[in-house]
């Protein structure tokens, strides 16, 4: 079970409000249950558009830990490319490390190096959940 550091989890919240609040993303979506793998997926769903991230931090060689890991205090963001700089600056003057960047579009969901699949087998999937083995 990892950690939870609380003044990180203050610290995160207080940045992804004022981001919110300053009206520059255009989606954003926690990290938590099924950790970056079932998040991505999830931001995913709603518009029906791809997404494609790739890490910018050393990684845990466990694929599962990688793509599942519930690690607290983790937000996807997304915003307009005009966007994308006071964003980043608002985030780093936070203290906050930046731990994937990305693009929006397209008919997958790709973590690079690690996974891609189809949206539309992704959303399959996630629909019926385990309803085939039971």
């Amino acid at each position: 079970m990892p950690e939870i550091d609380y003044d990180l989890e203050i610290k995160t919240g207080n940045c992804v409000r004022s981001l919110i609040d300053s009206r520059l993303l255009n989606s954003c979506h926690d990290v938590s249950s099924g950790g970056i793998a079932l998040a991505l997926a999830e931001c995913c769903f709603p518009g029906i558009l791809g997404a494609s991230i790739k890490s910018l931090e050393n990684i845990n060689p466990r694929k599962d830990f990688y793509l599942f890991g519930e690690t607290p205090a983790r937000y996807i963001v997304s915003c307009s490319p005009q966007n994308r700089e006071e964003v980043v600056k608002n985030i780093t003057d936070a203290g906050i490390s930046i731990g994937f960047e990305g693009s929006v579009g397209g008919n997958e969901i790709t973590i690079e190096d690690y996974s891609s699949i189809s949206l539309k087998n992704a959303h399959l999937n996630w629909m019926s959940g385990l309803k085939e083995f039971f």
